[in-house]
């Protein structure tokens, strides 16, 4: 009644150029925003409205929250607005800041809004907000509102339980007398099968464009600085290529097409990945670009087709998965002569490809240098002098290399992302490359809106920049003044009942923690707190370095108490360095009354960390069979991370799972599962039953 309400509404004030999407453990698009409101939504409004969820165990809000962001972004309107009914509870949290942040980041409001009498989590999860008890009182909460001058928290408790006037309105459209659900569906029943039959044929038309029915096809192409550079790198990033490919059978090794499979598991996905590696003809390198090829369909050309049904264990084209894990470990890296690169090169020839045909395309460039040509050099990098650059002068060429290779890439409708093994050393080429794309892109888009009657409606330069142009820092490259790591702030529950075997299982896991920083993942410049709670302690200095951080600790016993402990965590963090991500990690195998307390302790931590621009993660983790989960989840807040650890094996996974940080591929992961995402969703059509 709410949603229909606030539809109604936009359409008397002729804005029906506005997107319905429904989550849950599904989204579902039921309107994008170039369509007009009409009986067809109200129907398929009215009748999910009827279903009943059978997996209450997740709500995809962040998805969704990304989905409309993206429908919005590809309009035209200058004010962009984001509606949320939700109760404000969600099992992706974040996952779901994530999003709310990159919707901020695009200039789009995002406004919670909370319906019912049963409490919701909408003022905590949302930085606007407004609730109502009933669907009625919405539009003393809108004006409230709308009314201030700052970002607000409205909570209105008025209204009434009387018949609405809404669906009076949406039976009228619907040409029948009834106002109830389930009188609207009933009478509007023998629309449906011709309904539903027109919308197939629709959707059918609209969404596929050279592949099979029901299929959609991506094109993903890795292209590779295979220079002597990049030899310490190398290794690494083809773990991550042949991860994102290919993939592993569990569900954290799972591959990019597989990971989206499981938001739509009723879609048929195809994908076919090129491989490219290049080093630099200006160094005379003996072999400056190969082109690995692949099958497709049984002819030989630039893809390899990757297609994999993990129900049937069936490759698409048989031995190319193999065929393509060979090619990735057959990269090496030699040669280069000077550490500048022939960027546009390999980039060039991918643009000439006449085998693209995917409907999401892209290009992932892997590289730690910049191109031939000052002009695309940092003043560090010029002072290197010819070891930098033997061909520094060469910036025009590489000015005009680039021009055609973005030319053709946008072309093709290929999104390239800039994944940087050196941002240090690439900074100045990015920023390059996006004024280059904002020229070739604008200049495209242009002859494309006059041709289809849409000149003013053409995206800005800035809108293409960022749709065809992305920057992924793979590797952080730390400079003589920067030293980035964590700050990890252990708070551990050391009462009573962690004496014994417990106690030897948490040393374990938190060995394995340091151990995994120091050696593993360069996290020699992380700094450690520690704080025992029974009662709270830090122990040994505030902060301190890694290195020096002790590798056992003091079992003492006693009670347990959340809240005084999350304040000397909170303490801890107050010193966190600005180049610094801090990780709390809080773990008990028990409970403690004042858990609530501890909770909008973990609230403040966060907020403190959004006002200093720092990513802080919190972990909760019930250890033991007897730990109390439900706690421990709500002192996580919906922008933290509850884990539950049943034995001491189950304990040590989740620190070393948290002392990985985020790695490569999860970048990659997020960056390309987010496009991929979006070209799905925008090709989502109405799904009724």
């Amino acid at each position: 009644e709410s949603l229909v309400m606030i539809a109604e509404s936009l359409v008397e004030m002729r804005l029906d150029d506005f997107g319905l999407i429904l989550f849950g453990s599904n989204i579902q698009l039921i309107k994008d925003n170039s369509q007009v409101w009409s009986k067809e939504h109200i129907l398929s409004l009215l009748a999910l409205s009827r279903l009943q969820c059978t997996d209450h165990s997740s709500t995809l809000d962040g998805e969704a929250i990304k989905l409309g962001s993206y429908l919005l972004q590809k309009t035209s309107s200058k004010s962009k607005k984001m509606f949320v009914l939700s109760d404000g509870f969600s099992s992706t949290g974040r996952e779901t800041l994530l999003s709310l942040k990159r919707a901020r980041d695009a200039g789009i409001e995002v406004i919670g809004i909370g319906v019912g009498m049963c409490k919701t989590n909408v003022q905590d999860l949302y930085h606007t907000w407004i609730s109502a008890a009933l669907p009625r009182a919405l539009p003393a909460a809108f004006r409230e509102l709308y009314s201030m001058d700052r970002d607000s928290m409205v909570p209105v408790q008025a209204g009434s339980n009387k018949e609405s006037v809404t669906w009076r309105r949406a039976a009228m459209l619907m040409g029948t007398p009834s106002s109830s659900v389930a009188s609207i569906l009933s009478d509007s029943a023998d629309r449906f099968d011709k309904l539903q039959s027109l919308m197939k044929d629709t959707r059918e038309l609209s969404l596929v464009r050279g592949s099979s029915p029901g299929a959609i096809s991506f094109d993903l192409v890795f292209v590779v600085d295979c220079t002597g550079s990049m030899k310490s790198m190398l290794s690494k990033i083809q773990r991550d290529i042949l991860s994102i490919a290919i993939g592993g059978n569990t569900k954290e090794s799972m591959n990019i097409i597989q990971r989206v499979l499981e938001k739509f598991p009723e879609k048929k996905i195809q994908l076919r990945c090129g491989l490219v590696e290049f080093r630099d003809t200006t160094g005379g390198d003996r072999v400056p670009l190969k082109v690995h090829e692949g099958q497709d369909a049984g002819s030989a050309g630039n893809f390899f087709n990757l297609t994999f049904d993990p129900k049937t264990q069936k490759e698409e084209v048989a031995g190319q998965r193999a065929a393509f894990k060979k090619a990735v470990e057959s990269l090496q890296a030699f040669g280069g002569g000077d550490l500048a690169e022939d960027i546009p090169v390999p980039l060039s020839q991918i643009g000439k490809w006449m085998d693209w045909k995917g409907q999401a395309r892209f290009a992932l460039l892997f590289t730690d240098a910049p191109p031939h040509g000052s002009d695309f050099h940092s003043q560090d990098f010029i002072a290197k002098g010819r070891m930098g650059d033997s061909a520094a002068e060469g910036s025009a060429k590489t000015n005009e290399e680039f021009e055609k290779a973005f030319n053709a890439l946008i072309s093709k409708d290929v999104k390239t992302f800039l994944c940087t093994c050196n941002h240090h050393n690439t900074d100045v080429m990015f920023n390059k490359m996006q004024s280059i794309v904002v020229k070739t892109g604008t200049s495209i888009e242009k002859a494309k809106a006059v041709a289809e009657g849409r000149l003013e409606k053409a995206r800005s330069g800035r809108e293409i920049a960022e749709d065809y142009l992305k920057e992924i820092r793979i590797f952080q490259a730390p400079t003589a003044c920067e030293a980035p790591g964590m700050h990890v702030i252990f708070i551990l529950d050391d009462s009573n009942s962690m004496a014994g075997v417990p106690w030897s299982d948490l040393m374990i896991a938190y060995r394995a923690f340091l151990n995994k920083r120091m050696h593993n993942q360069g996290g020699e410049g992380d700094l450690v707190s520690i704080v025992m709670f029974s009662p709270s302690e830090i122990v040994g200095p505030i902060i301190q370095s890694i290195g020096a951080a002790p590798t056992s600790l003091p079992f003492r016993g006693s009670a347990t108490d959340f809240y005084p402990a999350m304040l000397d965590g909170e303490k801890c963090l107050a010193l966190t360095p600005p180049n610094k991500s801090p990780v709390v990690i809080f773990m008990s195998d028990g409970c403690s009354e004042d858990y609530k307390d501890a909770a909008k302790v973990s609230t403040r931590m966060f907020d403190y960390c959004e006002a200093k621009n720092m990513s802080l993660e919190i972990h909760t983790i019930a250890f033991g069979s007897s730990a109390k989960k439900e706690p421990l989840r709500i002192v996580a807040t919906p922008r933290g991370q509850f884990h539950d650890a049943p034995t001491g094996l189950d304990l040590k996974k989740i620190f070393l799972k948290i002392a990985e940080g985020e790695s490569s591929r999860d970048f990659i992961f997020r960056e390309v599962e987010s496009r991929i995402a979006e070209v799905i969703t925008d090709k989502l059509i109405v799904e009724y039953f």
